[in-house]
């Protein structure tokens, strides 16, 4: 309600501003609850579990990929992007339309990834990660993953929305294959007792 004072600590992915929805769930809040502070801490997903878990942070917003641990946790669907393909300008599949699976069968990739043991995009399409045949580069920023592929040491496999950060020598190209490519959920306790967080949670239209 109006006037309720507090805080909603919020853990977050990037993909999650690109994509707008955490934009639009802070404006939405943030109207009807003036008073209440959000603060915003950027996490990669394993640490927003942990820590919406241990307390730390009330509310995550994170891709739904190898998320583990989430037993008593509440997971709630909020968008989904596709799948591009960023690549520098002069790339041989920068002149395509659009790419495929198999196009990037024998590709160096480079992907987003906290650690070697955190879950990639690359989940959405190899079932078998040994299994390819050319390099996998994991890197643990955006940002970075777009340097190398404006470096030219492989193509990036990104979320669509992904496009918004404009960088010299890259180019998208959608990508043809998976049904879907990730969705962005909210990690929350099952048990909360946080009225402002409570009241933040409560704002949020099904996806």
């Amino acid at each position: 309600m109006r006037g309720e004072v507090g805080a909603v600590r919020i853990g977050f992915s990037g993909v999650a501003v690109l994509d707008g929805v955490l934009t639009r769930d802070l404006h939405s809040f943030h109207r009807s609850h003036p008073e209440v502070e959000l603060t915003l801490l950027e996490l990669p997903p394993a640490a927003q579990v942990q820590q919406v878990r241990e307390g730390a942070i009330d509310v995550g917003y994170s891709p739904d990929l190898g998320l583990v641990g989430t037993d008593g946790l509440v997971l709630a669907p909020r968008s989904r992007t596709p799948l591009s393909i960023a690549m520098r300008h002069d790339h041989e599949l920068a002149g395509a339309a659009s790419v495929s699976e198999a196009d990037l069968a024998d590709r160096d990739l480079v992907v987003f990834a906290a650690d070697e043991n955190d879950g990639t995009i690359l989940s959405e399409l190899l079932t078998d990660r040994s299994a390819h045949r050319a390099r996998i580069h994991l890197v643990s920023s955006t940002l970075g993953v777009l340097a190398l592929a404006a470096a030219g040491v492989g193509v990036a496999v990104v979320p669509t929305a992904t496009q918004r950060i404009a960088l010299p020598e890259i180019v998208h190209r959608p990508l043809h294959g998976p049904d879907s490519g990730p969705r962005v959920v909210t990690i929350s306790r099952s048990d909360e007792l946080s009225g402002p967080v409570r009241a933040f949670l409560g704002r949020l239209a099904p996806a």
